[in-house]
């Protein structure tokens, strides 16, 4: 895939002004024939990916968002965001207001100052996220019959169990949610 490569190494120097790089699960996934249109493929969601960026976060100095995946009807978008130090996944739904090259002349929903608060955190990694997306689009068809005829594998039910454990534990959710961009 030497067209995705390309385009990532363009990204890549977008953001070695920075002193930041593209963590290499995400370059992996995005350079592999047999990996880069998986989300794409089992999407229940009609979610597609789209690479862009770097583009400087609107709310944070230092920080720059690279964006990967957006839904259908531009719902949610997914984003590998880097600062440094770090890289992890968020989404949002208004972010794309302000980095989104199709969006610019609009007049944004959600003033910049409060536009940290409407990003929520997703995942530490690009690996870990795409599993979880993954697995979770299987999941959605193994339960709902929908293509799928089989039963559940022992991973998937573990994978489900995880969550049951957590339901009602107020106490559980250490993703960081709202805010997660302190």
């Amino acid at each position: 895939m030497p067209e995705e490569k390309a385009r990532l190494d363009v990204i890549d120097e977008g953001l070695a002004f920075a002193g930041l790089k593209l963590p290499l699960d995400f370059i992996t996934y995005h350079t592999r024939a047999k990996l880069c249109a998986q989300l794409d493929a089992v999407s229940v969601t009609c979610c597609w990916s789209q690479v862009f960026g770097p583009v400087p976060s609107p709310v944070e100095h230092d920080a720059y968002l690279v964006q990967f995946l957006r839904d259908q009807q531009d719902c949610r978008a997914w984003y590998l965001y880097l600062r440094p130090g770090e890289s992890f996944i968020v989404q949002s739904y208004h972010l794309h207001e302000y980095v989104d090259p199709d969006k610019t002349g609009y007049e944004p929903e959600v003033a910049v100052k409060d536009l940290a608060a409407q990003i929520y955190w997703c995942a530490p990694t690009f690996e870990s996220f795409a599993y979880r997306c993954w697995l979770e689009s299987i999941l959605w068809r193994v339960l709902n019959k929908w293509g799928v005829s089989r039963e559940m594998t022992s991973e998937e039910r573990d994978y489900l169990r995880h969550y049951e454990l957590r339901v009602g534990d107020s106490h559980s959710d250490k993703r960081g949610g709202a805010g997660a961009l302190r």
